[in-house]
C-alpha cells in the first residue's frame, strides 16, 4: 500500500517513520510512504504557500495553485510538467534542469531529502513519463484532515486499509482554500472534536491506523482481531504480567487458573476493571448533529417565548 503526504513540515512526517512498526513496514516493502514538501510546489521564489483570506478575518489561508500542482504531480497528471526547484532531487535520480517535476521530500526507508538517496530506485517513478497510476492500481484517494469532518473510526480504518494509494494533505494555518477541497478532496477526516495546529499529527494517527490492518505489519494477527472496536461492541480488557504481586497489588486469580474458559468469560465481563463507559457499545454522533440539535433545542426555545409573549 502507498502513502502520499503532503506538508509544509516534511520533517515531522520524516521522524516519525523512522520509528516503530511503522519503520519495520517500510522496511519490509509492505508499505511504501512518500512525504512531499508543499513549498516546493509553489511557484514563487519566496517558496509562499498562503494568503489573507478574501472578506477579512483572523490568520491565513492555504492558496489553491500549490495544492493542486502537488496533488496533480503525485497522481501522475500534472500538465506541463512542474517547473519549480529540482536542486533538492537525491543524487542518483538526479535530473537536469527544465526535465520535469521534484521529487517527494523523502522516499523511505531511512533517508531525507538533505543526503543523497542510497536505497533502490526502481520504484522511484519517471517524472517525466509517470502520466497515470498502473491499471492495476485504482485511483488515489485524496484525504483532508479537518476538524469538523467526519470523525475517524475503526471501521473507517479498516476501509481506507482496501485502498491501493492514500494522498494525505495536511492543512495549516486557518484552514485550505475551499476551491481545492471541491475539487481535488474526495474525503475529509477528523481525528477528534478539537483544534492541533495542523494535519500532520492527524496523518501520523491514519498512518499508524491504516498500517495495522495491513498482513505482515504485526507479527500475530489474533492482535489485531482483538483490537476494541475491531468489531461492533468490542473493548479492551485488563492486562497482567509479571511480577503475580507488586507491593500488595495482585494479579486476579482467574487468570493464573489455566482455565481458558474462565478466562475468556471474565475478560468478556463489561464491568471488569474499566469505567462503564467504555462498554456502552454506543456510537457518538456525528459533530455537526450536536450543533444541529443546539441549533433545534434554540429554536424551540425561541418559538416558545415567541408563544409565551402572545
Amino acid at each position: 500500500m502507498k502513502f502520499s503526504v503532503v506538508t509544509i513540515f516534511p520533517g515531522m512526517i520524516e521522524n516519525f517513520l523512522q520509528y516503530g512498526l511503522i519503520s519495520k513496514a517500510i522496511e519490509n516493502k509492505i508499505i511504501t510512504v512518500n512525504v512531499y514538501d508543499l513549498r516546493e510546489f509553489s511557484g514563487n521564489k519566496h517558496r509562499k504557500v498562503d494568503d489573507r483570506p478574501f472578506g477579512g478575518g483572523a490568520g491565513m489561508v492555504m492558496t489553491p495553485a500549490p495544492l493542486f500542482t502537488a496533488v496533480d504531480h503525485i497522481e501522475g497528471s500534472a500538465t506541463p510538467p512542474y517547473e519549480g526547484p529540482i536542486d533538492h532531487v537525491p543524487g542518483p535520480v538526479e535530473q537536469k534542469e527544465g526535465s520535469g517535476v521534484p521529487a517527494p521530500a523523502s522516499e523511505y526507508p531511512g533517508k531525507t531529502a538533505s543526503a543523497p538517496y542510497e536505497g533502490p530506485i526502481d520504484h522511484i517513478p519517471d517524472p517525466v513519463e509517470q502520466t497515470a497510476p498502473p491499471a492495476s492500481e485504482s485511483p488515489a484517494k485524496v484525504i483532508l484532515f479537518s476538524a469538523y469532518a467526519e470523525l475517524l473510526t475503526q471501521e473507517k480504518v479498516k476501509s481506507l486499509s482496501k485502498e491501493d494509494h492514500l494522498i494525505l494533505v495536511c492543512g495549516r494555518y486557518e484552514g485550505v482554500d475551499q476551491r481545492f477541497i471541491d475539487e481535488k478532496i474526495d474525503e475529509e477526516i477528523s481525528i477528534g472534536e478539537y483544534v492541533t495546529m495542523g494535519g500532520e499529527a492527524a496523518a501520523e494517527v491514519l498512518l499508524e491506523s491504516v498500517a495495522r490492518m495491513l498482513p505482515g505489519v504485526i507479527g500475530n494477527p489474533e492482535s489485531v482481531e482483538t483490537d476494541s472496536f475491531y468489531k461492533e461492541g468490542q473493548y479492551g480488557f485488563p492486562q497482567y504480567t509479571q511480577p503475580r504481586d507488586y507491593k500488595g497489588l495482585k494479579v486476579p486469580e482467574v487468570l493464573l487458573s489455566g482455565h481458558h474458559k474462565e478466562i475468556l468469560d471474565w475478560r468478556k465481563s463489561p464491568r471488569r476493571g474499566r469505567p462503564i463507559s467504555h462498554f456502552t457499545g454506543g456510537r457518538r454522533p456525528h459533530p455537526l448533529s450536536r450543533f444541529a440539535a443546539k441549533s433545534e433545542e434554540a429554536g424551540e426555545s425561541k418559538t416558545r417565548r415567541v408563544i409565551k409573549k402572545t
